[in-house]
Order: structure tokens, then C-alpha cells, then sequence
């Protein structure tokens, strides 16, 4: 077969085939029993997958706005986290007694713990138009159908919970820190309309609102001011047209109804009525200073008859009280004192108008001060109420997201399809032993079979000899076997179909347990044996 030059054609193959078909047969059955033997013996995985919808808020966000702003992706991600604690894993080793077979005593906790952790998968599904998770797929594997299926139904209970836990815990704590936040401003506003309410209490009158009504008042003080000050003037010349009159009546005695002093007397300083020089005294006060003659002249003068009245009488009040010693005032004099009182009145008056607009003047003058304090406690204030009417808005839309929440009215995990039982494993994966095992079987015996035409020296058809000897071939002999010969080659031929046919009911059957599972295949198996 090695002769070179010499082409192979389709019956040379089926020779070759039909020659070396134990040398094909033997490893194919061998590496069709091992893959029926690996099929029924290594340990089967199973997978139970549970998929949940991210179902959307229920209640539209324009009328309540939930507080939960973490996305779908980063609250599955820390729930994961959660889910693949080394709690949460414990609990769940522990209620579902898993690693509860042969040589699972000897491994460490945390070696349980990074296995289970390895066979728990969380897969996020989205749309290609959305960047957010539209659902997502939770899934276990194990050993045992019906275990990974409980453990798998847990997991997605247990994600459930946390998600509703999570976006309560969230909403709860807005609301408790915008609670906290709220009575802290509350107590600045409370201070602040305190510190507003004190100010103006204390410059009550300088405040800007009330600047129209003090330049009212001034003005109206400016009134009456210029009005008293014209009557103490025409009070003033009166008095002074009196005083003029009596002087000259003092001095010629041409006044009939002048009852006080002496009528002889031409100098008023010759009388000897204390009431005349104390009116003149008066008068003289009211046009000249302390210094002048004539006050200092009519000082000295009245002092010297008060003394002689006090020496004369002893007891000027007890004579006053009866009346008995004092001369009537006659009409003139009287108008004079009512004139003088009218005088001080007005004086007093004047004093207090101008002490009055004085004080309103100087409310005006301090307004525009009061004014930009006034501004900027008012503006403190706005910008604190500002923000305290901001966080009550906030925390009564916390306060419903919260019950929005407690309601399951919000976001939620929605469970399309539970986990069910898996009739099938995931691994080994059977169609992969399947062709594993038959193109090994078949490489391996074709590989043997061409390395023995290969390394085979003989001839077998008259082109090798030709190619090989570059000498015609003239006759052949065809070979002539024994009887006994034809009895083995029989005998040989009919083995060899046999066993074909058993490699082939090998390989159908390998075929069935690919297709239909060992389990399935073992229970049919053992319901037509019980048969």
C-alpha cells in the first residue's frame, strides 16, 4: 500500500475497510461502551431557572414620585451581593441540608460556601432600546432535580423580599432624614420670626411701613408748632401793650380801676406793693437780661418789701390765708396774669411740640437704617421658609412613596415562570459525549487501520507491482484457499457482522440515552423488566 504513484480508488477503500474491520470495530465498540459507561456514571447536573419580570411603578409618576431613584441594575447588583453573603448562604446550606452526602462532611464551611456560590447565577435580561433590566433569570444548579428546584424557588422569594425591603428601607429613610432635617429648620424658622418679631417690637415706629405716617405726624407737629408760636407772639404783644399801659398808669394815675401801688407815685419803684414790682420785675425779665439796671434795681426792691412784710406780719402765709391783707387786682393787672399764664402754657407747649418733632424727626432719619436690617433679616427668613416649605413638599411626597411602597404600588419583581422540576440534566451534555465517543472510536480505528495498510509491504493489485518492479505483469494467479481456509473465513466474516451489529444496537442505544436521557432511559428500562 505504501507504493507510491498508485491511486486509491473506491473499492481499494472498501477493502481496506473490509480487511481491517476488526482493527475499526474493536475501538469503536470500546469507545461506545465508554461513552455509555460515562453517560450513566458521571454525576448529573441539573438547573432549575425561575425568570421575573421588573415590573414598572403602577401609579403614574406625575402624581407620585417615588424616592427610590437607585435603577433596576445597580438594586439587583446589591441584592446580589446580599444573596451571596456568607448568612445568607449558611441559612440556606442549613434549611435545604445541602452537601449532605458522601465526603461532604470532611470539606471546610468556606468551601461549601464558594461552591454554592458558584452554582448560583443571576442573569439580567434587557431590551436592545432600553438600558435598563426589563427582567432577569435566577438560577441553581445541582445534583438533585427537586432540591435545585426548591433552592431555587427560595432564592427568588428571597430576592422578592429583599427588593420590597430595600426600596422600603430607601423610601423610609428619606423620610426620616427629611424628618430630621425638617424639625432642624423648623426651629431656625421659629427663631428667626422670633428675632423678626423682637426687632420689631423694639424699633416699632422706625420701620419702613410706617414712614408715611410719621411724616404725617410731623407735618401736622410742624402745624401746630407754627401755630402756638404765632399765638405766644400775639400773646407776647399783648403782654407787652399791658405792661406799657400799666407802667403808664403807675406813672400819671390815669387809670381809674388801678387799685395797686401808690396814684402820687411817679416811679414804680416808690411803691410799696410787692405785686406791682413783681409785675415790672417780669416785664423787664421779658425784654432784657439778669444784668440789666433796671432788673437788678426791681430785685433789690422787691426783696426789701417782702422783708418788711415778713417782719411786719410774721406769717405771710397765714395772711394770705385769710385773704384779709392783699388788695384786689383790678382789671387790668388780672388780664396781665391771665396773659402771663396764657404765655407759660404756651411756652410748655411749644417745648413739648418741638421735643415731639424732634423725636418723629429722628424716626424718620433712622427708617432708611431700619429698613436694610429689616431687608436683611426678612430675606434670612424667606430663604429658611424657603427651604422648610421645600422639605415639607418633599417629605409629604416621601411620606406617600413610603406608603406607595408598603402598598407594593411601586417597582416591583413580578415572577413570569417559577422553577419547575428539570427532567433533563445540563451536564454532562450527552450530545457532546455522544460525538465525542463515536468520532474517537471511528479516529481511532480508521487512524489503526490506515497505519497498518501502511506499514503492510505485500501487493494487492497488479498496478503495485508494475509501479513498484517497472516490469509488465503477464499473468496473475487468483488464491486458492483450503476448505478448512473457507471455514474460518466464513466463521470470521460472520463474527465480524456480529459484532458490527452489536457495536451498532451499542451506538443506537448511546443515541436513545443521548436523545432521551439516562434517568428516562433507566425507568423505561426498569418498566419493561418489571413487565
Amino acid at each position: 500500500m505504501n507504493t507510491p504513484g498508485v491511486t486509491l480508488k473506491p473499492e481499494d477503500i472498501l477493502g481496506i475497510v473490509s480487511r481491517r474491520r476488526w482493527h475499526i470495530l474493536v475501538p469503536l465498540f470500546f469507545a461506545v461502551a465508554a461513552g455509555i459507561y460515562l453517560a450513566f456514571t458521571l454525576p448529573k447536573i441539573y438547573e432549575a431557572r425561575t425568570l421575573i419580570l421588573v415590573q414598572e411603578q403602577r401609579v403614574p409618576s406625575d402624581f407620585v414620585r417615588s424616592v427610590v431613584t437607585e435603577d433596576a441594575d445597580a438594586r439587583l447588583s446589591s441584592i446580589s451581593q446580599q444573596i451571596m453573603s456568607r448568612t445568607t448562604l449558611e441559612r440556606i446550606i442549613e434549611q435545604f441540608n445541602l452537601f449532605s452526602g458522601p465526603g461532604s462532611d470532611k470539606m471546610f464551611l468556606e468551601d461549601k460556601i464558594e461552591s454554592l456560590r458558584k452554582r448560583i447565577n443571576v442573569e439580567i435580561l434587557r431590551e436592545h432600546r432600553r438600558a435598563d433590566a426589563d427582567a432577569f433569570a435566577i438560577s441553581f444548579k445541582g445534583t438533585d432535580p427537586r432540591r435545585v428546584t426548591q433552592v431555587a424557588n427560595e432564592l427568588t422569594r428571597y430576592f422578592i423580599d429583599t427588593n420590597m425591603k430595600v426600596r422600603e428601607a430607601q423610601a423610609s429613610g428619606t423620610s426620616d432624614f427629611l424628618s430630621g432635617e425638617l424639625d432642624k429648620i423648623r426651629i431656625e424658622l421659629n427663631e428667626m420670626e422670633s428675632a423678626l418679631k423682637d426687632y420689631r417690637q423694639k424699633y416699632m415706629g422706625e420701620l419702613p411701613e410706617q414712614l408715611s405716617s410719621n411724616l404725617a405726624i410731623l407735618q401736622r407737629l410742624q402745624d401746630q408748632l407754627t401755630a402756638k408760636g404765632d399765638s405766644l407772639r400775639d400773646t407776647k404783644i399783648a403782654l407787652a401793650l399791658l405792661d406799657k399801659q400799666i407802667a403808664e398808669g403807675a406813672q400819671t394815675a390815669s387809670l381809674p380801676e388801678n387799685l395797686g401801688g401808690d396814684r402820687n407815685a411817679r416811679n414804680p419803684l416808690d411803691s410799696s406793693d410787692p405785686e406791682v414790682i413783681r409785675k415790672q420785675l417780669n416785664d423787664l425779665q421779658s425784654r432784657y437780661t439778669e444784668r440789666h439796671p433796671d432788673v437788678q434795681r426791681y430785685k433789690k426792691r422787691l426783696e426789701e418789701l417782702e422783708r418788711e412784710q415778713t417782719a411786719g406780719s410774721g406769717n405771710t402765709t397765714g395772711a394770705l390765708g385769710t385773704g384779709g391783707d392783699r388788695k384786689p387786682l383790678n382789671p387790668i393787672e388780672r388780664q396781665r396774669v391771665e396773659l402771663l399764664g396764657d404765655k407759660m402754657d404756651l411756652e410748655a407747649e411749644i417745648e413739648d411740640l418741638q421735643s415731639q418733632l424732634s423725636f418723629y424727626q429722628q424716626r424718620v432719619e433712622n427708617t432708611p437704617k431700619r429698613e436694610q436690617e429689616l431687608i436683611a433679616l426678612r430675606r434670612d427668613y424667606d430663604n429658611i421658609r424657603d427651604i422648610y416649605n421645600s422639605l415639607l413638599n418633599r417629605k409629604l411626597e416621601a411620606e406617600i412613596s413610603v406608603s406607595m411602597e408598603r402598598k407594593q404600588k411601586g417597582e416591583q419583581f413580578y415572577v413570569l415562570d417559577n422553577a419547575k422540576v428539570p427532567e433533563k440534566p445540563i451536564a454532562p451534555d450527552m450530545r457532546k459525549l455522544f460525538l465525542v465517543a463515536l468520532f474517537a472510536g471511528l479516529g481511532l480505528g480508521c487512524g489503526l487501520a490506515y497505519l497498518l495498510e501502511y506499514l503492510d509491504t505485500s501487493y494487492r493489485k497488479v498496478e503495485e507491482v508494475e509501479a513498484d518492479l517497472k516490469l509488465p505483469v503477464i499473468a496473475t494467479i487468483p488464491p486458492i484457499y483450503l476448505p478448512g481456509e473457507v471455514r474460518r473465513m466464513r466463521l470470521a466474516s460472520a463474527l465480524s457482522f456480529l459484532f458490527a451489529g452489536v457495536v451498532s444496537v451499542m451506538t443506537g442505544f448511546f443515541a436513545v440515552v443521548t436523545l432521551k436521557g439516562s434517568d428516562q432511559v433507566l425507568e423505561i428500562l426498569r418498566r419493561y423488566i418489571s413487565i
